[in-house]
């Protein structure tokens, strides 16, 4: 993984009707900065992956567990050897909005002492 500013890690699971929504919507709505798309997938078994594949290239990077980790468990994985400066953990399900992801970075970027950043919804 290269040495971006942010990385936006997806953690998948047989979500294929709702992590293609997910990275258009980055897509549709980058950070002005250097970015990555990393999708961590927990073996899923609905063709996800090929689809992913087919679909974005290498636009995003596939990480492929053997078996299903969990939310947390396959984030930590790529923690554990990510390069970014701000990394973004999102659900498959989540949709970016227009100028979201730079609001996130520049807020962290100017703000040294916070360190988390988290939205509740419902």
């Amino acid at each position: 993984m290269a040495n971006k500013i942010l990385l936006i890690i997806i953690v998948n699971y047989n979500s294929l009707e709702s992590i293609i929504p997910c990275i258009d919507s980055v897509f549709r709505n980058p950070p002005s900065c250097d970015y990555e798309i990393i999708v961590v997938d927990n073996n899923s078994k609905d063709g996800t992956l090929e689809v992913l594949q087919k679909r974005y290239g290498k636009k995003i990077i596939l990480v492929r567990n053997d078996a299903n980790l969990g939310f947390a468990k396959a984030n930590n994985k790529v923690f554990l050897i990510s390069k970014g400066k701000i990394l973004a953990f999102l659900n498959s399900d989540t949709i970016i909005f227009e100028n979201s992801l730079n609001e996130l970075v520049n807020f962290l970027m100017g703000n040294s002492d916070v360190g988390v950043v988290g939205r509740m919804v419902g």
